[in-house]
């Protein structure tokens, strides 16, 4: 995952036109610190081998930010919003798991190196310094990404596979392109990860079933507002009434991307969309230049 996003950093191949779609780009900008702390990774393993000396002219977490940044705008001309998530432990998401811990299993990779966390936070301080940026207490990147996807109004930009379940505009990478999720996959690819559950996250969906039993039982419904209900049918089938229903709660609040809905919502979470509705004020304006 990481190299995908990698991969466009000191390229000099031939660039498409840069797009712009009259919308918003929404960025899963948690990326952007993964990146930068792997690109030092590979600094700091090349410095160990003696085939790179660095003379500081500037701090590698703000050079390779800056990389990232600048290669977006030269790809994209749409106003961009910088999504970041709260820790882990902080979220809600932490407080609705009972079956296992929420991202319980989640090791240290081989990227770690002593500084990893403190570069990771410096690259995100230097985004919400200098770029339009959202963050909160207690939401992930992707909910915040949910929340503020529209069909008219905005893309998602992330390589991310569960905001799969969020319907509208995602950008494609190899395109430099926007391609549309209708409802209807977005509720499919839902309900898959509902059965399959999702080892990365520690959230464990119904235990045995892969890819091909989801397949199978989603395959039964005759149309798409039948996938939910099938599926809460299969975990009362295997735990009974009120284990399974809990069960599938459980699933369904771990997974499902928060939404703008509710007045209490709303209000808690009113600088997101008052950013969102600035920008967009902004675009409106260009247009009628």
């Amino acid at each position: 995952m990481v190299n995908d996003l990698v991969g466009s950093f000191n390229q000099e191949e031939m660039r498409p036109a840069k797009l712009n779609t009259g919308r918003i780009a929404l960025i899963d900008a948690d990326k952007v610190k993964y990146v930068v702390a792997y690109k030092i990774y590979q600094d700091v393993q090349k410095i160990e081998r003696g085939e790179l000396q660095i003379f500081l002219k500037e701090d590698p977490v703000i050079k390779y930010t800056k990389q990232w940044i600048s290669d977006f705008l030269l790809r994209i001309e749409d106003p961009m919003i910088f999504c970041f998530s709260a820790p882990s432990s902080s979220t809600f998401r932490c407080n609705v798991a009972f079956e296992k811990q929420y991202k319980g299993n989640r090791k240290k990779d081989y990227t770690e190196y002593d500084g990893k966390l403190q570069d990771m936070a410096n690259s995100m301080k230097y985004i919400v310094d200098n770029y339009v940026s959202l963050v909160t207490t207690d939401l992930e990147a992707d909910d915040i990404l949910s929340m503020l996807q529209d069909p008219d109004n905005t893309y998602i930009i992330s390589n991310d596979k569960d905001l799969k379940t969020v319907p509208g505009y995602h950008y494609d990478y190899a395109l430099n392109n926007i391609k549309l999720i209708p409802p209807k996959d977005a509720l499919y690819f839902l309900a898959t990860q509902m059965i399959t559950g999702d080892t990365t996250d520690s959230i464990p969906g119904l235990p045995g079933y892969g890819p091909v039993a989801a397949e199978k039982i989603l395959a039964q419904c005759r149309k798409p507002s039948e996938y939910i209900a099938r599926v809460l049918h299969e975990y009362q089938t295997k735990f009974g009434i009120f284990k399974g229903t809990d069960m599938f709660s459980e699933s369904w609040m771990l997974l499902k991307m928060r939404e703008n809905r509710g007045t209490h919502f709303l209000s808690k979470y009113e600088r997101l969309f008052d950013t969102k509705t600035m920008l967009l004020q902004e675009i409106q304006k260009n247009k009628l230049k």
